[in-house]
């Protein structure tokens, strides 16, 4: 079984790892996440947090060889395609080919996988390449993670990804990490609470495990739905409560009548025609 992420992979120098269209080549050029600088992490194994494959854009293999030359042009996965993903206490994470032990890095069009330890030229900044409106989902208790508006914290006790009240996700801030937002736009800070404005408080370093993804304060806490509300608690690792899916959300709409000024809603019973002539929408984002 394979559990699948699509990230974008950005090095020290603030650049994209991209999949160039031209003899598939591999370069270090993106200044923002595109459709070539989005890649598939294909984990062999939801338990082997740590193996993967890399696919690009172009559903080619990222593969290295012996010499730390780097190819994506394969179409099927080989013995220099598996990749082991480390990460950092900063965010950061580093992938080093299983077969060379060789660590992937570099700049511009300079990328090879050639280097016996990661520095901070084979450090990658994980961009989680989907829509900033995520349904966040925790396998574990099954419940999706919404907004209680009247007692003002996040809980993880939602069965659909429903409604207004469901948690969007910010893209990469500027310092490359991640904030929880709910649609007043307050933000969710680490000990449970709303905030109005992003802090240090309220930004989290995104790491991965299997295929699902866990959220880490600058104290080393992580972000879990085994409290009556969403907060960080310390641990050493992210246990099964601290691990959530996140899942694309389509946009969601209220339909109502521009005649009775009426929601459509699936109580039986019959609408007048007349109201089904034309209706308003209204996007919940």
């Amino acid at each position: 079984m394979t559990v699948s992420l699509e990230f974008g992979l950005v090095n020290a120098a603030n650049r994209y790892l991209t999949a160039e269209s031209f003899r598939f080549q591999v370069a270090a050029t993106g200044k923002q996440l595109k459709p070539r600088q989005v890649w598939v992490l294909q984990f062999v194994s939801p338990h082997g947090a740590g193996k993967l494959h890399l696919i690009s854009a172009l559903k080619r293999y990222l593969a290295a060889d012996a010499n730390g030359k780097v190819t994506c042009d394969q179409d099927k996965p080989g013995p220099q395609t598996f990749f082991l993903l480390h990460q950092y206490p900063d965010g950061k994470v580093s992938l080093q080919n299983e077969q060379s032990k060789r660590y992937l890095g570099g700049a511009e069009d300079n990328v090879t996988c050639f280097a016996q330890a990661a520095t901070e030229t084979e450090k990658w900044t994980l961009h989680l390449a989907v829509h900033p409106n995520v349904a966040m989902f925790s396998p574990n208790r099954k419940r999706y993670v919404r907004c209680d508006e009247k007692a003002g914290v996040l809980r993880c006790d939602r069965d659909v990804p429903w409604g207004p009240l469901i948690l969007p996700l910010l893209p990469l801030s500027p310092v490359k990490k991640y904030g929880l937002r709910n649609g007043a736009g307050k933000l969710l800070a680490s000990n449970g609470s709303l905030v109005p404005e992003v802090t240090p408080q309220s930004l989290y370093s995104l790491e991965v495990s299997g295929g699902l993804v866990a959220l880490r304060d600058d104290e080393g806490k992580y972000l879990t739905g085994r409290e009556g509300s969403m907060k960080t608690i310390k641990m050493d690792k992210p246990g099964r409560d601290e691990l959530f899916s996140m899942e694309s959300s389509p946009a969601q709409v209220s339909l109502r009548s521009s005649s009775t000024n009426k929601f459509m809603c699936c109580r039986p019973g019959e609408l007048g025609a007349g109201s089904m002539i034309r209706f308003v929408l209204r996007l919940w984002w």
